[in-house]
């Protein structure tokens, strides 16, 4: 008996050995999209494996998830990798493959402009009130950084329509306000 533990421990130990030496990439993944910059293939039947490549073919990031996985190119140097998070959520985060640049993650994103992300800032306590525009640099808040106080309605998602502007100096966006949810549209202006 203990022989075939011992027997049991060995081809286990061996196998768990060899999985974690390979990561969680393996030959026997099934590619799904492949585009210059970013790769995605099927990992089993509930998750995707994608990576990132730089400008000089180099991966700069690989990750999974089981969630619904969009992966968009914003122009010739920033990748935009949404992950829906179920009940309207989704996870953005961006990659400036020129500089090797990861961005954090952002949620209830509105727009975005080469290296900018306007988004709707949500507190953790109390997610209706005082709720506000951010708009700043993807990779560095310290380069850019605007904050918008906003009369939103206590809905979900209070944002219509959102699209930076005039070379992404000035943010246009409709919105519902107040408690009769009046639409409004206004611009905001990211220079002063």
């Amino acid at each position: 008996m203990n022989k075939y533990l011992l027997l049991i421990f060995s081809v286990c130990f061996i196998s768990i050995s060899a999985c974690s030496s390979r990561g969680i990439f393996s030959n026997s993944n099934t590619m799904i999209q492949n585009s210059k910059f970013y790769k995605i293939y099927e990992n089993n039947i509930t998750d995707v494996i994608y990576e990132i490549y730089d400008i000089n073919n180099e991966i700069m990031y690989s990750d999974s998830t089981e969630n619904p996985l969009k992966i968009d190119m914003l122009n010739n140097t920033i990748i935009d990798v949404s992950i829906g998070m179920g009940t309207g959520i989704t996870i953005h985060k961006y990659f400036d493959i020129e500089n090797r640049l990861v961005s954090d993650e952002y949620s209830y994103v509105l727009a975005n402009y080469d290296n900018l992300v306007a988004y709707i800032d949500v507190p953790k306590e109390n997610s209706f009130e005082n709720r506000k525009i951010a708009v700043h640099n993807k990779f560095d808040k310290n380069v850019f950084y605007k904050e918008f106080d906003m009369d939103f309605s206590d809905v979900d998602t209070p944002i219509t329509y959102a699209r930076f502007i005039e070379n992404g100096k000035v943010l246009e966006i409709t919105y519902l306000s107040g408690a009769n949810q009046i639409v409004k549209s206004i611009l905001l202006n990211l220079e002063t």
